[in-house]
C-alpha cells in the first residue's frame, strides 16, 4: 500500500514515485508555503511525478515576481516588457532566482553577493544551458576576477527544476546583443584561456603537464600576490610557467598563444617577464612551504640515509 502523501496533489503514493523536497534546494517552495500559511514539516514535502508540471509553474511564477521587485531595486539594470512576442527555449533551464539568493548555491543574500557580471551569466548559458537574467544575484567566491564564473566551480543541474526559459521580445534583443559582444571580445582575447570553464583535465594535461586539480592547488599559494594585467590574467600567467616547461615553446610562441599586445619581440619580452615573475613567487611561497631541511623529520632523514643528513643533521651512523 502506498504510504507517503504528495504536498501537491495530496494523494497516497510509493517512495518510488516521489521525490523529496526537503533539501535547500527547495527551500522557494518552502518559502512558498509559509507565505500562504501552510504549517509543515520538512522531513515530509514530497512531490509525485504527476505534479511535476505544478511545481514548475509555482516556481516559474515565485521567479517571475522576484524579478519584478528585482526591476524596482534595480531599474538601470532591468526592463520589464509586457509584449506578447517572445522566443521559448526549450533546452535552456531558466534559474531565475532574484534577489534574495545566490544564483549558484541559493544561500540568502549577504555582504559577499553581488549582481551577477555579465560574462558570468553567459558562461551559465553556454557551457551549463542555465539562463539567468539581469538582476540575479551571485557570492563573490563564485566568481574569478570579479567577472568571470570560476573554472573549478561545482554547479548542482540534477537538483534544478528544468524551467523552460521564456523571453520576452526584449530580453531576446538583449541575450542577442550580449552573446554579439561576447563574440567581438573573444576575437581580441588569448587563442589559450585557462580562465575559461571549457578546458579539461586533459587540456591541463597537455599544456601544463598538471590536472586542474593540481594546478588550482599550486595555483592558491601565489594567486594573491601575483597579478592581472593588460596583457594576461593572473592565472593564465601561472599558466604560462607551466607551458613554458612542459612544451618548450619559445617566449615569441607563447604570446602569440596568449594574444599579447605588440609586435613579436614585445610579446616575447612579456611572456618572459612573466615566467620571471611566477617563478620569484613560487620560490618564495611555494617552494619555501615544501623542500629544505626544515620540513623532514630526524625519523625520515635517517630513512633516507642522504649526505646532507650527516652535515645538517650530524649523523656520522645513521645504522
Amino acid at each position: 500500500m502506498p504510504d507517503i502523501k504528495c504536498n501537491l496533489c495530496n494523494c497516497w503514493r510509493n517512495s518510488s514515485e516521489l521525490k523529496s523536497l526537503c533539501s535547500s534546494t527547495y527551500s522557494w517552495y518552502h518559502e512558498y508555503l509559509l507565505s500562504n500559511g501552510r504549517t509543515f514539516n520538512v522531513n515530509e514535502l514530497f512531490s509525485c511525478k504527476g505534479c511535476t508540471k505544478a511545481l514548475y509553474t509555482i516556481k516559474k511564477d515565485l521567479s517571475i515576481v522576484s524579478i519584478s521587485h528585482s526591476s524596482e531595486s534595480f531599474p538601470e539594470l532591468m526592463e520589464v516588457n509586457d509584449d506578447n512576442d517572445g522566443l521559448t527555449l526549450d533546452n535552456i533551464t531558466f534559474i531565475g532566482s532574484g534577489h534574495k539568493r545566490c544564483v549558484v548555491c541559493s544561500l540568502l543574500v549577504s555582504s559577499k553577493m553581488v549582481l551577477m557580471p555579465k560574462a558570468a551569466r553567459l558562461d551559465l548559458l553556454l557551457f551549463y544551458e542555465l539562463y539567468a537574467p539581469r538582476g540575479i544575484r551571485s557570492c563573490t567566491s563564485h566568481l574569478l576576477n570579479g567577472d568571470r564564473l570560476r573554472p573549478d566551480e561545482h554547479i548542482d543541474i540534477e537538483n534544478r527544476l528544468p524551467i523552460p526559459t521564456s523571453l520576452s521580445s526584449t530580453e531576446a534583443s538583449e541575450l542577442f546583443n550580449d552573446l554579439f559582444s561576447l563574440i567581438d571580445e573573444l576575437r581580441s582575447s588569448s587563442h589559450l584561456d585557462f580562465d575559461s570553464i571549457s578546458l579539461t583535465d586533459e587540456d591541463y594535461q597537455a599544456w601544463t603537464g598538471w590536472t586542474k586539480e593540481q594546478f588550482n592547488l599550486m595555483f592558491q599559494y601565489i594567486s594573491s600576490h601575483l597579478r592581472s594585467s593588460s596583457n594576461r590574467t593572473s592565472r593564465n600567467a601561472f599558466a604560462i610557467f607551466w607551458i613554458k616547461l612542459k612544451t618548450n615553446l619559445s617566449f615569441r610562441q607563447i604570446g602569440s598563444l596568449f594574444n599579447m599586445i605588440g609586435d613579436s619581440e614585445l610579446r616575447r619580452k612579456r611572456a618572459s617577464d612573466t615566467l620571471d615573475s611566477v617563478r620569484e613567487l613560487l620560490i618564495l611561497h611555494f617552494v619555501s612551504a615544501h623542500l629544505g631541511i626544515g620540513y623532514i623529520t630526524i625519523d625520515e632523514a635517517k630513512i633516507h640515509n642522504a649526505a646532507y643528513t650527516k652535515v645538517c643533521i650530524g649523523f656520522h651512523n645513521l645504522h
